[in-house]
């Protein structure tokens, strides 16, 4: 009897953009076309090099992320395909979700023909608004009459499975120009919508504005105005919420992104990318010198095996996140404990306040709406000691 192979995800890191937005935080700026040629080959060497640790593995998801993918050329695309084919020849599965992030700004028609051709499936597009002032204000390269082209390039291409990055509580946003971009994006009827709230994050541009006291956000209360009406507006036209901040047309959820919230194992490949594989939680060096001289058996610069207690959290952390929630079932199996014990003194308040609720079954527990609103607190609870 033949045993029945993992599933792996497969992550791919491309730190290269056009230019840096305002409140990006992510590895990744801009980088002249010999450092790009020069990474790509270091991408593929190490594509290469984990092909012999994948045996008992099948990659059933395929992410492209940075950064902006799309600022490579075509045929830097096309040499990124090696080393993804280099995987997938060995683990995986027929035709795998297979996503790629891109800037309205660097799509061509040339260059959706060769993502297609590479066999990504799946697009996520950054639109993020669809006002100019708050593109400007975010400091985006495109243009929503860009995203717009872009989005009609990728359904001409046949592309049935496209995502869109929306942003709220942007500076000088309101409430009317929020609704305008949720509403002309359910307008197009993507089939996923990825909705998120500005968070300031420490050394960007938008940080450096908040210290000087010169960035204008909108109030908690005009946030959480947004936040209710991206839920209301979203669910009114088939969008299903089925984690906090990602909603989705049914049967069309991010299937790469739940493996990360259901602690399923991931590998990383690129500068700094990150990896949960075989226990380990490991990343790779996020300098660009030490990834373009190394082999890759070097790249890995942090490692850390996760102790019962941290993958006991993990599991609870990440799975709260989903709207379904987590599996008492699962939780038993996977540490020999009843969640009701171990959560004896944390559960009874949160289910009483209507903040976790349980299904029908009583083998999940879940985050109310109510409980998705406060979720940081919630989740803090839920530390073991």
């Amino acid at each position: 009897m033949t045993q029945e192979k993992k599933k792996l995800a497969l992550y791919v890191h491309i730190p290269f953009c056009i230019k840096k937005c305002n409140y990006c935080d992510f590895l990744s700026g801009a980088a002249d076309e010999q450092t790009k040629d020069a990474y790509l080959d270091a991408l593929v060497g190490e594509c290469r090099y984990w092909k012999e640790y994948l045996e008992g593995y099948e990659i059933h998801s395929v992410f492209v992320g940075g950064g902006t993918p799309t600022c490579l050329s075509e045929g830097q695309l096309m040499h990124l395909q090696e080393g993804i084919e280099s995987l997938l020849q060995t683990a995986g599965v027929q035709n795998p979700e297979f996503s790629v992030e891109a800037n309205p700004g660097t799509l061509t028609e040339e260059k959706v023909r060769v993502l297609t051709g590479m066999g990504a499936n799946r697009i996520s597009v950054g639109l993020q608004s669809s006002n100019a002032l708050e593109l400007q204000k975010l400091g985006r390269i495109h243009t929503y009459e860009e995203f717009m082209s872009a989005f009609q390039l990728l359904r001409d291409a046949g592309l049935g499975n496209i995502n869109v990055d929306v942003m709220a509580a942007l500076p000088e946003q309101t409430m009317d120009s929020y609704r305008e971009t949720l509403e002309r994006v359910v307008k197009l009827q993507p089939e996923h919508i990825s909705a998120y709230s500005l968070i300031v994050e420490e050394e960007t541009p938008f940080w450096k504005q908040q210290e000087k006291g010169i960035l204008s956000l909108p109030d908690e209360d005009t946030e959480r105005e947004m936040d209710r009406l991206t839920q209301r507006y979203l669910a009114e036209h088939g969008y299903e919420r089925y984690e906090i901040s990602n909603y989705a047309k049914p049967g069309m959820e991010c299937r790469h992104n739940i493996t990360y919230w259901q602690m399923g194992e991931y590998l990383g490949v690129g500068l700094g990318a990150s990896s949960y594989f075989r226990r380990e939680r490991f990343s790779n060096t996020r300098i660009m010198s030490e990834y373009l001289s190394r082999e890759p058996v070097d790249y890995i610069a942090e490692r850390h095996f996760l102790t019962r207690k941290e993958e006991m959290e993990e599991f609870v952390f990440l799975g709260l996140r989903m709207r379904e929630g987590i599996s008492l079932k699962e939780y038993e199996n996977r540490f020999g404990v009843s969640f009701y014990e171990q959560y004896a003194d944390v559960l009874p308040k949160f289910l009483e306040n209507s903040l976790l609720a349980e299904n029908e079954n009583h083998d999940k527990i879940y985050l109310t709406t109510r409980g998705m609103d406060v979720s940081n607190m919630v989740l803090a609870e839920f530390l073991l000691e």
